[in-house]
């Protein structure tokens, strides 16, 4: 466990951790998670970079949004303003992919390098139900419900990825499950931005996810087969697991 540090910027009051020297390599977890999820990554991505992780805004021990609009991508690009940091690579996990993406968008000249693990993409239309608010009647059983999404299910069969998943998921306040948030994004929508994307990208799913991932990182990958981009489809690997123990190793675009 690094040490926290926070900043404050755009409003927010954001928990940062710190690993490593090098070129800058940002870390953005997935949705009811927290900067742990990357627990086993940071020692050896410190060995080749300045690692900087930290807790979205209303997530962790970040701030939760006050009402006000705001940005993901723009939080980041003013922590990259609090640690001085002109240009880094950028790597997230579902909702951090999706975040990546649109910091790609709205910042290009901030971003270095891109990876995309599992990433969501903005605009582009779910077909899978999430429904684990229906019948619930309280945070606790709503999060039962989330858990038990069929995202989750070849994640919670492993021992080990189960206990850390579900310790991550039991600590998250379920703000965002409770209240309106108002994260923005300024049109049109990324998947319809993807074209204008020109770092260079490296797009990895788990071959275990559910098919609504598995054709959101096929479309990132492939905005009308956009050279420059190198989809890896890992084997044996599920939706949410990078920072688990069930993927170790995750590779910035050579």
């Amino acid at each position: 466990m690094g040490m926290d540090y926070f900043a404050d910027v755009s409003g927010a009051r954001l928990r940062y951790q710190l690993a490593g020297a090098g070129e800058p390599l940002i870390l953005l977890h997935g949705f009811t998670l927290d900067l742990r999820m990357w627990d086993d990554q940071v020692e050896p991505f410190a060995r080749h970079f300045r690692v900087v992780r930290y807790d979205l805004r209303g997530f962790g021990l970040s701030s939760v949004p006050d009402g006000r609009p705001y940005v993901h991508a723009d939080d980041l690009a003013a922590l990259l303003d609090v640690l001085q940091v002109g240009r880094a690579h950028v790597m997230g996990l579902s909702l951090g992919g999706g975040i990546a993406l649109d910091f790609a968008c709205l910042h290009p000249d901030r971003l270095n390098r891109l990876v995309l693990v599992d990433s969501t993409l903005g605009g582009y239309p779910w077909t899978m139900r999430f429904d684990y608010k229906q019948g619930a009647t309280s945070v606790a059983e709503i999060r039962r419900n989330w858990l038990a999404h069929a995202f989750f299910a070849p994640a919670l069969r492993n021992p080990a990825v189960a206990v850390r998943l579900t310790q991550i998921v039991n600590d998250y306040s379920g703000w965002h499950w409770v209240n309106r948030d108002c994260d923005t994004f300024p049109p049109p929508p990324v998947y319809e931005r993807l074209e204008t994307i020109h770092a260079l990208t490296l797009v990895v799913v788990g071959a275990w996810d559910v098919p609504d991932f598995l054709d959101r990182c096929d479309r990132a990958a492939h905005p009308k087969r956009a050279e420059g981009r190198h989809p890896r489809r890992r084997p044996h690997v599920e939706h949410g697991t990078a920072g688990s123990g069930q993927s170790r190793r995750a590779e910035l675009p050579a």
